[in-house]
């Protein structure tokens, strides 16, 4: 597996990644037509846009096969909302099942969290479904439960569950790359 900075030409492979991940992850946890809606094309020109802005404070991460094909990727940066005190936010992060459990999932979040450090950030925080089977891998890697709120995909009202890292400088397990 090689991990790797996202550039423009990987924004259909980032597309497609996320589209099967939330289908295999999220199946039964959000409903299936608005699952099955997601457009290639929306989260391509979506990740193209992302890349191609290099905004300073965000940064894409690739998850590479030994064919170099696309299977996962990590996006992460500054942490805009106020209301928590976590300075970095690791926006979305997905693995695509064939390949998880191989460790590529600690990989991937140790290299953004190191990037995070270099941006500044001391902490961190990720939202993640509440219902989601791998919110338990955030809890395994030191997360804490620091709050919910709702979101809505669709029509359907979900709740969400957000895990914070308050010093990810001395926080040993992202440090042992």
């Amino acid at each position: 597996m090689n991990i790797r900075k996202a550039v423009i030409e990987d924004a259909i492979g980032i597309a497609k990644v996320h589209i099967k991940a939330w289908q295999e992850t999220y199946k039964g946890l959000i409903c299936e037509e608005y699952l099955n809606s997601i457009s290639l094309g929306e989260k391509t020109k979506k990740w193209k846009d992302i890349i191609q802005e290099n905004r300073k404070a965000e940064r894409t991460l690739v998850i590479e096969n030994e064919l170099r094909d696309i299977v996962g990727f990590a996006f992460y940066g500054i942490n805009n909302e106020k209301k928590y005190e976590y300075d970095g936010d690791l926006h979305a992060i997905y693995i695509l099942k064939a390949y998880q459990n191989c460790g590529c999932g600690s990989k991937i979040i140790k290299t953004a969290v190191k990037e995070l450090v270099d941006l500044g950030c001391n902490s961190l925080m990720i939202w993640a479904l509440k219902d989601n089977p791998y919110c338990r891998f955030y809890e395994k890697i030191g997360g804490i439960k620091v709050g919910e709120r709702q979101h809505t995909y669709g029509n359907q009202e979900v709740k969400l569950a957000g895990y914070g890292w308050k010093d990810i400088r001395s926080n040993r397990l992202f440090h042992t790359v």
